[in-house]
């Protein structure tokens, strides 16, 4: 995604919450993978607006201190009973 090189990943799990649609391909099926696969082998481009922004909101080192933060803030706060 930096490199601005389309991503093509599995529907699911981790990929699906990283990969967003400006990144690249999410594909379910084999047909789906071989389709986009012909789409950047035959030179076809896909639009890539928000690939390396999503890079540094995702995946940052900023982004995983203020997570790692609001995580222990989070496991820190006294619970309702």
């Amino acid at each position: 995604m930096y490199s601005g090189v389309p991503i093509i990943a599995d529907n699911s799990g981790g990929p699906k919450e990283s990969v967003g649609v400006d990144c690249g391909y999410l594909c379910k099926t084999k047909e789906e993978w071989a389709s986009n696969m012909w789409k950047i082998l035959s030179g076809e481009k896909k639009k890539l607006t928000k690939g390396r922004q999503q890079v540094f909101d995702k995946f940052s080192f900023k982004k995983f201190s203020s997570d790692f933060v609001e995580g222990i803030r989070e496991v820190s706060r006294p619970k309702k009973l």
